[in-house]
Parts: C-alpha cells; structure tokens; sequence
C-alpha cells in the first residue's frame, strides 16, 4: 500500500482505525505475560499445590474413617479411599474444562518502521491479537475455523474418554461380584485411563512451537516475539488425568483361573525358556536402537513461513504484507530431548509448574517409565530361563512379582500417548497456526517412536504370557 497516493480523508481514517487498535490492545493485553483473564505462574503454582494437597488429606482422611467406620465396605463396591480419590479427579476435571486453558500472543519487531512492533492478529472477527481458550471453547474454536479432524480429537480425548471411563467405573462397581465380568471391565478402564492424556503432550509441544518462534530473524528483518502461556485449565486437568490414572490401577481384581493357554512362541515354535529370553532380548535391542531415534532425531518440524499465511493481518492496516513474505525464519526442530531440556530450562527460569508438569509427562512418564518396565520385562523374562537351569520357587516369585511391576509401569508408560499427541499437535497446528504462517512438518522420529511402542507391547504380553505359563505350570506340579 502506497500511503502518499492516498487522500488525506482516507489516510486520517486509517490512522484513526490503527489508533484505536492500539489502545484497545493495550488495554486487553497488559504485558507480554498476561491477558485478561489469565492467572500469573504464582497463581497457578499456588493453586496446584491447593489441589494436589488437599485431594491426598481428603483421600488419607477418608481411608482412616472407612478402616474405622466402614471396614465392609470395599466388600461391597470398592474401597471408600478409592472413590473418594476418582471422585476428586473427576471434581478437578470440571475446571479443567472450564477455566483458560491458554493463551497466545505473537509481534513482530521491525526497525524499519516508525512504530516498531507490530500485533498479529488472531482473529479477524475480533480483530484480537491473542487467543485464550478453555479446553471446551477450544473445540468450537476448531470447529468454527474448520479444523474438524483436530476438533474431533481433542473432543474425544477431552470429553468422550473421561466420560466412557466415568460409565465403566459405576459399571465396574456395580459388577463387583461377578469376577469375570469385574476384571474384564477393569482392564478396558485401565487401559483407556491414560488414553485422556494425549492432550497434555499436545499442548505441551504446542507451547514450544509457539514461543520457539521468538527468535531474531536476519539482522534487518527484526525478530518476532511469542508467548504461549498455560494456563490453570492445564494444571486441572492434569490433576484429573494422572489421578484417574492411578485410581484405576488400584481398582481391586481378582481376575477368575482360566483354561491354561500356552505362549504362542512355545505352541507354535517350541521355544523354550531361554530360546524366549534370547527372543525377547533381541526384541529389547532393537527396541532400544529406536527408542534412542526416538529421543534425538525431530518428531516434527515448524517454521514461520508468511508466505503460506492464509489470513495474516497485523494491528497496522498501513504495514506491506508482501514484505513478511519475504522474511525468512530458522526452522524450529522439536524432539523429544530437545522438549525436555527446553521445558527444564523454563522450570528453571521461571518457576513455572505448568512447564514442570510438561516436563513430568515427557521426561518420567514418556521416557523413564517406558524404559523401566522395558527392563522389569527382560528381567522377568531372564528369572523365568534360570528357573529351568536352577529350579527355584523363589525365581519364579519374583517372576511374577516383577509382572506386577510390569504391570503399573505398562499403563503408567506413555509412549503411545506421546505418539497419539504428537498426531493431536499436527492436525491441530496445521490448521489453526497455519493461518497466520506457522508451517509444521512431520518428520521420520515420529515413525522411530511409533516402532518402538510397537515392540514394547510386543516384549510385554510374550512376557505376561510366557510368566503366567510356567508359573501356572509350577503350581500344578
């Protein structure tokens, strides 16, 4: 736009709107750190500590009341302490809905103009240059720009799971003394409770796309400044998700004999105990070749690329748009030790839970938790060939021990979660980050990740099975 060729009564009218964009910015967004509405990294440690501290007194105070009170009651239905603590997970999951789960702003500082910083904005309807969502306005957010695979999936992670799971549970405990049905409801919740945490992973990887793109460009092209910041809606709902997780591992099941079946690499190949270990060991190196892609080579790609923006509009009506099309970013490439080392340096910097949380969810219950029970396998698989070599009961006690173990660490394990948020980020930055030019790609540790999980299922029910067989096999005998 060629502002001296304008009338004068046209420029004075554009002056005036880009004015008044001004002040109305100033007074929504306070500071690069706030919105209105949103709560400071005090407020959100402070109330996380609240709430994780108060729903363990409310779970600790109802177990001594139910041992000195109810001590029939989990005969009935289920432990008191264990509907109390499903009961709290879920209060926090109506704030987790509720309140701001983010929000995310981006300027663009150019020295080659007067005023200097420039808003983008991300909404055309509201002429905002921020967004702040809830997770239930974030689906329609998606649905209105859309984005229907992204709105889908995080309505499905968000709302459906915690809602089947919340069906199974009066279901489970309404079920309690039918053994067989009991135990088969028990292990689909378990199976589907963590299954609501892919939307942690994805906001987690979303916060890092976003404000990894406040980074100087060229020199003379300024650099561009983003803040993502999340928000109490997140702490809630990861109170929610990680406590109905363990609630659901410690649903009681006594899980009915059935007819002895044996392993399928002993009926159909005739290996025996140390043929499988020499079997799963393999498997184990292989799975522990990718899981080191996993952990180094990018999930995905993002770069700031104006040029494929299809709705970029900035405060200043007056500012050449062709010329953001001509700047060229870094690309941003996001891994899963990248993410970690990036989220510990924000814990760090500024003390922020959110980004502990993020942290926690990657580095303990993506990476540590996977390769432990990994581990606990081979291990097992390793107790039940020397039971063959040196007949001990002992031997296969901690066999069956260590499938416990096993056990808590399969579902407390998030491999596959990280796989299914990673695909969430994708779809969902595609469409709704696109627009103003945030280009993502995916890259080959995606497929890394994806084989390494397929292994670890594979390492852990040869495993189970191959336990149970001989352990059963022992008892017999």
């Amino acid at each position: 736009m060629d502002i001296d060729t304008l009338p004068p009564a046209e420029l004075a009218k554009i002056k005036a709107v880009f004015q008044e964009r001004v002040k109305e910015s100033f007074v929504n967004v306070t500071s690069d750190l706030h919105v209105e509405g949103s709560h400071s990294d005090k407020t959100v440690n402070r109330e996380c500590a609240v709430a994780i501290g108060g729903l363990l007194v409310l779970v600790g105070l109802t177990y001594l009341v139910e041992q000195s009170c109810f001590p029939r009651f989990a005969e009935r239905f289920m432990p008191l302490w264990l509907i109390a603590l499903l009961v709290v997970s879920y209060a926090a999951l109506i704030p987790g809905i509720s309140s701001m789960l983010f929000f995310t702003r981006m300027t663009l500082t150019d020295p080659r103009i007067p005023h200097n910083r420039l808003e983008i904005i991300f909404s055309t309807d509201s002429m905002q240059p921020y967004i702040t969502e809830t997770m239930s306005s974030l689906v329609f957010f998606l649905f209105d720009g859309g984005n229907y695979p992204a709105g889908i999936l995080v309505g499905f992670y968000g709302f459906g799971v915690p809602a089947l799971k919340l069906i199974l549970l009066v279901a489970a405990a309404f079920l309690r003394h039918q053994p067989a049905r009991h135990c088969k409801l028990v292990n689909v919740i378990q199976f589907i409770s963590k299954f609501d945490s892919p939307k942690l992973v994805c906001y987690v990887l979303i916060m890092l796309i976003i404000s990894g793109q406040g980074r100087p460009g060229p020199p003379s092209e300024g650099q561009v400044d983003a803040t993502f910041h999340l928000d109490l809606g997140y702490m809630y709902y990861f109170v929610f998700c990680m406590f109905s997780l363990l609630g659901a591992l410690m649903l009681p099941c006594e899980q009915p004999k059935q007819e002895q079946v044996s392993p399928l690499l002993v009926r159909r190949y005739g290996l025996s105990q140390r043929d499988i270990f020499v079997f799963n060991a393999c498997l184990s190196l292989i799975f522990f070749t990718f899981f080191y892609f996993t952990m180094f080579v990018p999930l995905i790609s993002a770069k700031l690329d104006w040029a494929t923006a299809s709705n970029l509009q900035l405060l200043d009506p007056l500012y050449p748009l062709e010329q953001l099309e001509k700047m060229d970013w870094p690309t941003q490439d996001i891994s899963l030790s990248s993410s970690i080392s990036q989220l510990l340096t924000l814990v760090g910097n500024n003390g922020d839970v959110n980004a502990f949380l993020g942290w926690l969810i990657l580095a303990v219950f993506v990476v540590f938790f996977t390769v432990a029970d990994m581990l606990v396998l081979l291990f097992a698989s390793f107790l039940v060939w020397r039971n063959l070599q040196q007949p001990n009961d002992a031997q296969l006690s901690r066999a069956v021990f260590l499938m416990k173990v096993a056990h808590w660490l399969k579902y407390l394990s998030m491999l596959d979660v990280a796989a299914f948020g990673v695909a969430i980020t994708s779809v969902a930055v595609k469409v709704t980050f696109g627009s103003i030019g945030i280009h993502l790609m995916a890259r080959s540790g995606i497929v890394f990740l994806v084989i390494a999980e397929v292994l670890h299922y594979v390492v852990y029910y040869q495993t189970a099975s191959t336990v149970e067989f001989f352990a059963r096999a022992k008892e017999d005998n």
